[in-house]
């Protein structure tokens, strides 16, 4: 039995880029993931440079590891394909955009498609 590479989509040319940062305050880092960077943007804001251009984001998810209750969240924040970024934003019970306020691990998925061609 061969090593399962590939993942079945019904959308033609799809590609996956997962990855995990660590996030306190301002200071973003990079822990496990190819084919992008980050770095913080702004307040409570990370941006993920794919280091592929990408015509169209099919699907963006990201979580936020905690051993304890929070009311942080997570959701998307501005997306341009065409500079191949993705941004996502940490929101705080107020609700307002907030860095956090200790190390926090966050996890992601990005499902691209590769092509406009179907």
């Amino acid at each position: 039995m061969g090593i399962f590479r590939d993942v079945q989509a019904l959308e033609n040319e799809v590609k996956f880029v997962f990855g995990e940062f660590s996030w306190n305050g301002t200071t973003v880092t990079k822990v496990i993931g190819r084919g992008y960077t980050i770095a913080h943007s702004a307040t409570g804001k990370v941006l993920v440079t794919l280091q592929e251009k990408y015509p169209r984001l099919l699907y963006a998810d990201c979580k936020l590891s905690l051993t304890t209750a929070s009311a942080e969240r997570q959701q998307l924040g501005a997306v341009n394909m065409g500079a191949g970024t993705v941004e996502f934003c940490n929101v705080n019970a107020t609700p307002a955009l907030a860095n956090p306020s200790s190390t926090q691990t966050y996890y992601f998925v990005l499902a691209l498609r590769r092509s406009d061609v179907r």
